[in-house]
């Protein structure tokens, strides 16, 4: 489903695919949460 989403997607966008990763697995990692807000700080200065 993440690589259909992503492929219907406008730009900007990317997908980090996680093996065996989900949702819960993934939100207590600090990694993962910089990079999902720099993403997001990043997409948010391109359209400002």
């Amino acid at each position: 489903m993440s690589e259909e989403l992503h492929a219907a997607a406008h730009e900007p966008k990317r997908l980090i695919l996680f093996p065996g990763g989900h949702h819960r697995s993934l939100q207590h990692d600090l990694e993962v949460q910089n990079l999902s807000l720099r993403f997001i700080a990043d997409a948010a200065r391109a359209r400002a």
